[in-house]
């Protein structure tokens, strides 16, 4: 944790990036109101967010509609379309397969639900990746949910 890097947890936090290593588009980052001395560990992310609650409530919140909308300012108009065409609707009818599926089997649905929101918030807590390689492990979920849905 010590050595930098992609390693240190807090630096995405203080350089307030959304996306890692890539700062925020059309804003200078404003510091956080309160840095002590923390370290770039786990314990140090949950200062941090003690001492700047509204930064990181700020910050978690860009970070989760870049995670889930898949968007990136550096990619085409046209590119980002196509990605909102291809997951919005795939995400609509996937929440719409957790709906039904909880009837059905409610463990199965609990287990792959914490998954949703176990990566998500390692993405809330840290960055999103510049490429979306943080969503790949999970996207077989989500089709799997949004294959589940019958409309009624």
């Amino acid at each position: 944790m010590k050595s930098g890097s992609s390693f240190d947890f807090i630096k995405p936090l203080i350089e307030n990036n959304v996306i890692c290593d890539i700062p925020v588009t059309g804003q200078a980052p404003s510091p956080p109101a309160v840095l002590p001395g923390i370290e770039g560990n786990l314990a140090g992310v949950f200062e941090y967010i003690i001492h700047n609650p509204s930064q990181f409530l700020k910050m978690a919140s860009l970070k989760f509609v870049s995670y889930w909308g898949m968007t990136r300012p550096y990619y085409s108009p046209s590119h980002n379309l196509g990605l909102i065409c291809f997951f919005y609707p795939l995400y609509f009818f996937a929440a719409m397969g957790i709906f039904w599926l909880s009837k059905v089997n409610k463990f199965f649905t609990f287990y792959a639900a914490v998954l949703l929101i176990i990566f998500t918030l390692s993405v809330m807590f840290t960055c999103d990746d510049w490429n979306n390689r943080f969503i790949m492990p999970i996207l077989p979920f989500v089709i799997l949910f949004a294959s589940f849905y019958q409309a009624s």
